[in-house]
């Protein structure tokens, strides 16, 4: 009897059931604005010069610009006439060394590692609102680019202008190894462009390869929040119940990731109304931009 041949993406499909995520792996939710990609590249370089000394050798500074093993962020702040073009989240320092050259450029890897790069496992899955953007189908990393990125076409790239721009862009669901770890510090390629000299040039393109502090922005990780923080009973109880119900709307079939959101604008809301009470101002304020960023995220 012939065998059968299934579908490839059933066969896929299949072979992760069957791997299943590393023991302690959970999936969590990250979000990013276009303020996000200019202030991350700086803060990266800033970053990478006080670790300088850890980073035996491969931190040095080429034309006013910082490089790590070779490979340099430009500031899209400092020159406002380079975009940002693409943008990749990628599972670990040996990744971006692949990426980086023809062969895997182990320092690179190195120096990221040092700087405290979470490792995640594949697959990741992303999605944009962004206009002029588009996800990348890929099974390696969540990516992201201009819609014209493949024909060197760079209109709607992010400027350095867009540090105002602080709208949810891109949204990846990642099965990190240290869920625990809230900021996660990943691992990604940012791809910046110059803008072509001729009408038939092509842009001169960099791959920048950095890690990023990366808020957490799923319930759970509201919910931690929330549990570390000291708030009086029954204000702490009542403030769960809430998450309880989110979870609940998330967890029905089919899920409701708009009820959710709901309610958790409605945590919002009720920790606004007691930070001169039961919870302390900065403790307030913490929870309710999480809680504004969870909610985001669960509506995209």
């Amino acid at each position: 009897m012939p065998g059968v041949r299934l579908p490839l993406a059933i066969v896929l499909a299949f072979g992760v059931a069957l791997v299943g995520q590393p023991a302690g792996a959970a999936e969590r939710t990250f979000m990013f604005t276009a303020a996000d990609v200019v202030r991350m590249i700086d803060e990266f370089n800033a970053d990478v010069l006080a670790h300088s000394a850890e980073l035996d050798g491969a931190a040095k500074i080429r034309l006013g610009a910082v490089s790590v093993a070779g490979k340099s962020c430009p500031s899209l702040a400092l020159h406002p006439e380079r975009l940002a073009t693409r943008l990749r989240v990628l599972e670990g320092p040996e990744r971006a060394a692949a990426l980086a050259a023809r062969r895997p450029n182990a320092k690179l890897a190195a120096a990221l590692t040092t700087m405290g790069a979470t490792v995640w496992t594949i697959p990741g899955r992303g999605r944009t609102h962004r206009a002029g953007w588009a996800t990348e189908l890929s099974i390696l990393a969540p990516a992201f680019s201009t819609a014209g990125y493949a024909r060197g076409d760079s209109a709607g790239g992010i400027s350095g202008m867009a540090t105002g721009d602080v709208d949810a862009s891109f949204v990846v669901d990642l099965n990190v190894t240290t869920p625990s770890a809230d900021p996660a510090e990943l691992v990604l390629a940012v791809t910046t462009e110059l803008p072509r000299k001729t009408p038939t040039g092509k842009p001169k393109r960099t791959d920048c390869f950095l890690v990023t502090a990366a808020p957490m922005t799923d319930l759970q990780a509201l919910e931690d929040l929330l549990g570390a923080t000291t708030i009086p009973e029954p204000t702490a109880t009542r403030l769960a119940s809430l998450l309880l119900e989110a979870s609940n709307w998330l967890h029905q079939t089919p899920a409701r990731p708009d009820r959710a959101a709901l309610m958790i604008k409605r945590f919002g809301i009720r920790v606004a109304s007691l930070s001169s009470t039961d919870v302390p101002a900065d403790a307030a304020e913490a929870l309710i931009i999480r809680a504004l960023a969870v909610s985001e995220a669960l509506n995209f």
